[in-house]
């Protein structure tokens, strides 16, 4: 009886393993949009952007992809294209998540890393292109 019991534990066992990799879900990038609602004299930066979450984030959640492989494919910048900090995508990594945030133009890049901004420039503007025909969350309006 026990070699039975042990035999269907193990056999349990194991579909649950194969069941939760079969049917895995890979996290999603949850995204963040600050809306602007209210006034500001001057964008702060990050520090802005989290601390008013309450009131200004519009978020959304996209399939998994890599957003960040794709942002730092572009070309290192400086500081002087980026504008305002207007979308942050969190991307999943492990246990924790990748920062990058955009600017309103979607040209405008920051990955975070160790916490100092690295800036990239899409000049000619093809993720944003990409971004805003397949999600009508990155458009004007919406």
């Amino acid at each position: 009886m026990k070699i039975f019991l042990g035999c269907c534990l193990i056999i349990t066992s194991f579909f649950f393993d194969i069941k939760n990799i079969l049917l895995k879900e890979e996290p999603r990038i949850k995204v963040i949009k600050f809306m602007y609602v209210n006034e500001y004299p001057v964008d702060s930066g990050s520090q802005m952007f989290w601390d008013n979450a309450e009131e200004e984030h519009a978020v959304m959640y996209q399939s998994r992809f890599n957003i960040k492989n794709l942002v730092q494919k572009l070309p290192v910048s400086d500081y002087k294209n980026f504008k305002n900090f207007n979308y942050c995508f969190l991307q999943p990594k492990g246990s924790k998540y990748d920062t990058i945030y955009s600017d309103h133009s979607l040209k405008g890049w920051i990955i975070m890393k160790n916490g100092k901004p690295i800036y990239f420039y899409d000049k000619e503007g093809k993720l944003a292109t990409d971004l805003r025909n397949n999600y009508s969350f990155f458009r004007e309006c919406w």
